[in-house]
This record gives C-alpha cells, structure tokens and sequence, in this order.
C-alpha cells in the first residue's frame, strides 16, 4: 500500500506529457484542511475531464500547503480532482522495514476513490482552497 502511494506521488508528479509543445497548462497553489485542520502530508491529483484531454498533474501536500508549477501544471479547462492526506498518531509501528511512526488517513473517500471534485483551470496562476469536511455530502 505504501509503495503504490509512492509510485501514485511520482507518477502524479511526473505527468504523462511534455512540458513542450503540449496541451496548455496552469500553475496551481493552495490549500487543504479537513474539518478546519490543515492536512499534514498527502497529495492532490488533478486529471483533465468533461472533453478536456491531456496527462494528469499532481503535488504532494505539506502542512495543508501544495503548489504545482505552470511546466508541470493541470491543463487548462474542467479537471477532476482526488484528494489524500493523513496525520501522525503519536504511536511507533512495527514494520517489515522496522519500527515507524503510525500515520492514519484523514480524507475520506468522498474526496478520493469516490471524488466528485471537478475544478476550472484557467491559463496562469490558479488557486484552489480546499475545505473538506469528514462527513459525507448531502
């Protein structure tokens, strides 16, 4: 589980296309809390949808704050957009790679696997504030 969140980060982070002659890109910056508590470490994924194609941009998220330059940036236009995060629990773990700190999601699925986010990118600079909340959408 952990590695295939490492290689979703690199993979998110790297993107699918050239920073050259491609589809055009926004720069994005901001921030996620979760019921008002800013997200300690995660990431944002952002894939173009409704008819907007290109490859899919990503950042990882540090005490709440993630930014993704315009070379590496979302494409312009209608993006979905999948959140993670989780925090520390204060208790150490055993592991097959030995002892390390507990961390434990505090994003639902709602704003992951089962998202519903969908955001404009518009050319330049963009900034996305996202205030999530624990409780299901209704």
């Amino acid at each position: 589980m952990k590695n295939l969140l490492i290689a979703s980060i690199c993979f998110a982070l790297l993107g699918c296309g050239s920073t050259t002659g491609g589809p055009e890109r926004g720069s994005i910056e901001g921030t996620v809390t979760v019921d008002d508590v800013l997200v300690e470490t995660g990431m944002i994924q952002l894939t173009p949808t409704d008819g907007n194609e290109g490859p899919m941009s990503g950042a990882v998220i540090t005490h709440g704050k993630y930014a993704i330059p315009q070379a590496k940036g979302p494409v312009v236009g209608m993006n979905h957009i999948q959140i993670r995060g989780n925090r520390k629990t204060g208790k150490i773990i055993e592991t097959r790679h030995g002892p390390t700190e507990e961390r434990v999601p505090v994003v639902p699925d709602h704003y992951n696997k089962h998202s519903t986010l969908v955001r404009e990118v518009k050319a330049g600079k963009n900034e996305f504030h996202f205030k999530l909340s624990s409780q299901p959408e209704g």
